[in-house]
């Protein structure tokens, strides 16, 4: 192979290394699905279907059994004749347990310790009591995601930093419905139209929320709530904080949509290589990845194309790599090409 030619893959595959290392730079510090995989999709039949994976959550069996425990204590299910009646009441158990709303959630994701938390007169925010609704769905043989909301599309970039106007949301397929529905545990409620007892999906909310015939105000807002656009449902249960006293309509949350579709229990553990290689091998494999929901009509983000990069750049190296250690072919002298013409004569 030419020298000319190894030399400059040498070239691009130190500026292939100095790229790939600043784009690993922004997925540790600044991507939202840190070193995970990062997905964006309009086709959302494959998350919507009774089929749709479930999330990779490892709920452990010591916790599994704990709600199994706490809820019979409770009598929470004493009166619920359907499945509907069974994620209703768990709904409203998980937001009771939880002896005051507040605006920020314990610093962990383990159902045990969060509820020791709440029983010691901590407070939680929309993600404790999230996790420990989901947890008592899990233990009892329902299926159900968190889902993170945030409402300013500008705010998903800062999503590490903390942005304004999110909310953690709980998603559960209801058999009693054949369909994925909300149920919210935060504010209590589920969310139907007003001409129909149906459930709405997260999905169904974020395209109400994008109905380009809505008749906002100058500010751009509209309390589809207030409008009766969309009825939120209590069942009758009067906790805090509600739909109707809060700062913000909640359905306008879910103006951006993503499924958490990594463990939420677990943490990784043991040495840093182990931790990363996990984490990029579940990246490379899909296992574990953050889904965006893009509105109708929605492009993909700068944040995809990004990842993007940082996947395929290591490609393009391995291939300049393969160039530069493949042997080259000696440029031949103007001696040598005429000692060769003199011997084809012969």
């Amino acid at each position: 192979m030419c020298c000319c030619l190894k030399k400059f893959a040498g070239f691009l595959l130190l500026i292939v290394i100095l790229l790939e290392l600043m784009l690993l730079w922004w997925v540790k510090e600044w991507s939202p699905s840190g070193l995970l995989g990062w997905v964006e999709t309009t086709n959302t039949d494959q998350y919507y279907s009774a089929s749709a994976p479930d999330p990779p959550y490892k709920l452990s069996p010591n916790d599994r059994q704990l709600m199994i425990d706490l809820v019979t204590e409770s009598h929470a299910l004493s009166g619920a004749m359907s499945d509907f009646d069974t994620i209703v009441a768990l709904r409203n158990w998980s937001r009771n347990v939880c002896p005051e709303f507040g605006t920020k959630s314990i610093d962990t994701n383990d159902p045990s310790e969060i509820l020791q938390y709440f029983e010691a007169g901590g407070g939680g925010a929309c993600g404790s009591i999230g996790v420990v609704y989901v947890s008592a769905l899990l233990a009892h043989g329902y299926r159900a995601r968190l889902v993170q909301l945030i409402r300013d599309p500008n705010d998903v970039l800062f999503w590490t930093t903390g942005p304004y106007d999110t909310h953690i949301e709980v998603e559960v397929y209801s058999p009693d419905h054949a369909k994925w529905i909300v149920s919210d545990p935060t504010f209590n409620c589920w969310f139907h139209r007003p001409d129909s007892n149906v459930p709405l999906s997260v999905r169904e909310l974020q395209q109400i929320v994008h109905d380009p015939g809505l008749d906002v105000s100058q500010t751009g807002w509209v309390s589809l709530t207030e409008a009766g656009i969309v009825i939120a449902e209590n069942d009758g249960f009067d906790t805090l904080p509600d739909s109707e006293t809060y700062y913000i309509d909640p359905v306008l949350l879910f103006n951006n949509v993503f499924l958490l579709y990594y463990d939420i229990y677990s943490e990784r553990s043991g040495p840093a290589l182990q931790k990363y290689t996990s984490l990029l091998t579940a990246r490379f494999m899909g296992s574990e990845k953050i889904v965006r929901l893009l509105p109708p009509g929605g492009a993909p983000s700068v944040i995809v194309k990004l990842n993007l990069a940082a996947n395929l750049l290591p490609v393009a190296g391995l291939l300049l790599l393969i160039i530069l250690v493949l042997p080259s072919t000696p440029v031949k002298t103007d001696d040598e090409e005429d000692l060769e013409d003199e011997e084809d004569w012969e």
